[in-house]
């Protein structure tokens, strides 16, 4: 397991995206951004509107999210020192961001689903490990590790049993 995030370099969006240029543009309220926060924005820009579109649904755009997730992780002051915990905080911004934007109609939807969503994005999309996930959302790891489980044995059809797959598949030879 790794204690670092990845840090990867936003690969479509570098420094020219749209998000990147408006959250770390002059047009940021009047506040004053250093040139390590602009130069933090535009690498990690693409990642985080990669986090949106996968929260978010289809229809919604993730630009205008990645952008509020910045000024807001600006207006906190948060993150830290180095590149990792403010990524960390980046994604927690964003998913607050999220979370705000969901339609009336999303919103009727248990919390709990959303959070699951939130924990799958971070895995299956920007690939990060649990232990990692377990810092961004403020869960425990165990119950990160248990949600994963959870989502992969409902994708495979099985029950929530310990003993392995539902009834219909104990006669089958993928066993």
């Amino acid at each position: 397991m790794s204690d670092t995030l990845p840090i990867r370099p936003a690969a479509r969006f570098a420094g020219g995206s749209p998000a990147a240029k408006a959250a770390a543009g002059s047009g940021n309220s009047g506040a004053r951004i250093s040139p390590g926060f602009a130069d933090f924005v535009r690498q990690h820009s693409a990642e985080v509107a990669h986090l949106a579109r996968l929260l978010l649904p289809a229809g919604v755009l993730a630009e205008p999210a990645a952008v509020q997730a910045f000024r807001a992780l600006h207006a906190e002051g948060s993150g830290g020192a180095d590149a990792e915990s403010m990524l960390r905080a980046a994604y927690g911004a964003c998913i607050r961001v999220c979370r705000r934007m969901l339609p009336a109609a999303a919103s009727v939807a248990p919390d709990a689903a959303f959070e699951t969503r939130v924990i799958l994005a971070l895995r299956y999309g920007l690939r990060l490990p649990p232990v990692d996930i377990a810092r961004i959302t403020g869960s425990a790891l165990p119950q990160v590790k248990a949600q994963l489980r959870q989502a992969r044995e409902a994708q495979l059809g099985w029950t929530a049993r310990a003993d392995g797959p539902a009834e219909e598949h104990k006669g089958s030879s993928c066993q």
